[in-house]
């Protein structure tokens, strides 16, 4: 198996107009990370992971940061690239393949739930959006626990 540098096989696909998937896994032969088994290999890059990106003049809408630094490092360099210089991210949830590269995005506004804004580590909360959806979520999920 061979393993190529993190983020060296991430396709960009235009599925619409303004719209920008940047997709990587499910490659022959290749392994991101390791030959022993891991999460990384074995679950999300055999999968195949997209991030989405909409992007509107100067405006750029991001769906989660992916599974990497380089990964999120070659996302924010293309929106820069077509003149972003707004860019908000929105996080499915807390799984490392969604917010792997979330440091590369430091500096933007993060919006994501409750749960999944716990979980960034070294994260200023108060630059984490929620919303009250997102807090009667947690309390349903916590009664049900």
């Amino acid at each position: 198996m061979t393993k190529p540098p993190l983020g060296s096989t991430m396709r960009l696909v235009r599925p619409a107009p303004n719209v920008l998937g940047f997709y990587d896994g499910r490659v022959d032969g290749v392994r991101a990370w390791s030959d022993e088994p891991n999460w990384l290999d074995d679950g999300a890059y055999a999968l195949g992971i997209c991030t989405y990106a909409i992007v509107d003049g100067s405006q750029a809408l991001v769906y989660d940061t992916h599974i990497s630094l380089p990964h999120a490092r070659f996302i924010r360099q293309t929106l820069e690239d077509m003149g972003a210089t707004s860019i908000r991210v929105v996080l499915s949830h807390w799984h490392d393949d969604h917010l792997a590269g979330n440091e590369v995005f430091q500096d933007c506004e993060i919006i994501a739930n409750t749960l999944t804004a716990r979980e960034q580590p070294g994260r200023d909360r108060k630059r984490c959006s929620t919303d009250q959806s997102s807090r009667a979520a947690e309390q349903d999920l916590r009664r049900q626990s």
